[in-house]
């Protein structure tokens, strides 16, 4: 191949990936994956499996299965990714390391904390010692470390990790940075998950503020945090003003987003909860119908956002059968009906897509032109938190 087909063929790669990141960002994931498989396919032919544009086209591909649900094809990949980094590369090697923090984060996904937990610790440990123990990619790592152990119900231990990240980047970072305030909201989380809701709210509250004021109303990291304020409201009883915040939320990424963005999709269903807790059926029922179409539609049936879409809607649709029974049968306010539809879980699913839509706005802060080579590692923006 003479130079400058070379070069012609290396810049149409580079602008497929873009393209393709471009769409996983947007929320088009299956046309993203369909993207990077033929730049995948061409690298491997022409410059072989294990060589870094190789594989880094290979990470991009485990990122958008894993935003469609996939998450175990999305394990192979990283397996395989991380195997081969392994061996060219080295155990402690920077791309090693965030390959290893990809698989975590695609057993995460699955539900295998503890065998996330155990790579996380290892991640830790190897950034610990190469790059410092106040290191961004260190403290990330740590967060991640909390993130498997909030995972697996070890809310306590989690918190102890999380407050001190907390401390470094607040002394490292400043108050304000965009990595302080992602770890402000996982604290937060880690406190919901031992009933202290209140201390919770105070800390959601004081990010959002931030957010408001530092990036605006609008921006996907402010409209974030104000979600998780409206979470932990709803675990106080608070369901009034958790409504408001939901109805604000779901308006304005309708506009930033669009109606079929996942994070869109995510808002409405925590909006029809908000109503659920108030007793608001016919609504509720009514945007859970919506959600359920569309995911349908752009995720399939087997997606988990889809799955949970169902179970919420089934839990709703029971409790208004059990209240119209009682109704009809006079006893109304004395037969027990089923617990409301779970906010928490249908915005956990989100958190690695928010993650990531914060990591473009950062990058965004300083170059607002497409990227080029993008490496696919959703992780440097933060580990995504927790509601």
């Amino acid at each position: 191949m003479k130079s400058g087909d070379a070069e012609g063929s290396n810049d149409r790669l580079t602008a497929a990936r873009n393209l393709a990141y471009a769409r996983r960002i947007d929320g088009q994931y299956a046309e993203a994956a369909r993207l990077v498989r033929e730049v995948l396919g061409v690298q491997r032919r022409v410059l072989g499996e294990e060589h870094p544009d190789t594989l880094a086209s290979a990470t991009d591909l485990a990122s958008s299965l894993s935003c469609q649900g996939k998450h175990s094809d999305a394990e192979g990949i990283n397996r395989e990714v991380l195997g081969a980094r392994r061996r060219v590369l080295g155990d402690e090697h920077p791309d090693t390391l965030e390959s290893a923090h990809n698989l975590a984060s695609s057993l995460g996904d699955q539900k295998k904390y503890a065998e996330a937990e155990r790579i996380n610790r290892r991640v830790l440990g190897a950034r610990r010692r190469v790059l410092g123990e106040e290191h961004s990619d260190t403290l990330i790592s740590a967060g991640n470390l909390a993130s498997a152990l909030w995972g697996q119900g070890k809310h306590a231990e989690a918190e102890v990790i999380e407050r001190e990240v907390l401390r470094v980047q607040r002394r490292v970072l400043g108050e304000e940075h965009p990595h302080t305030l992602t770890s402000a909201n996982s604290l937060a989380a880690s406190l919901s998950g031992q009933g202290k809701h209140a201390e919770a709210e105070r800390i959601n509250r004081g990010v959002l503020g931030v957010r408001r004021r530092v990036l605006g109303e609008d921006h996907v990291s402010t409209l974030a945090s104000a979600s998780y304020l409206a979470g932990s409201l709803s675990e106080q009883g608070k369901y009034v003003e958790a409504e408001q915040i939901n109805r604000d939320v779901l308006g304005a990424r309708r506009r930033v987003l669009g109606e079929e963005h996942p994070l869109t999709l995510t808002s409405a269903s925590n909006l029809a909860s908000s109503l659920c807790d108030q007793k608001k059926h016919a609504e509720a029922e009514q945007m859970y119908h919506a959600v359920l179409a569309t995911r349908r539609r752009l995720l399939g049936p087997t997606h988990p956002d889809t799955r949970l879409t169902e179970s919420n809607l089934a839990i709703l649709q029971s409790r208004r059968r059990v209240l119209n029974r009682s109704i009809k049968n006079g006893a109304h306010g004395r037969t027990a009906a089923p617990a409301r539809p779970a906010l928490y879980p249908a915005e956990a699913e989100t958190r690695a897509r928010v993650a990531e839509a914060e990591l473009m706005a950062m990058l965004a802060l300083d170059d607002d032109k497409p990227k080029g080579n993008p490496k696919g590692k959703a992780g440097k923006a933060g580990k995504p938190g927790r509601p």
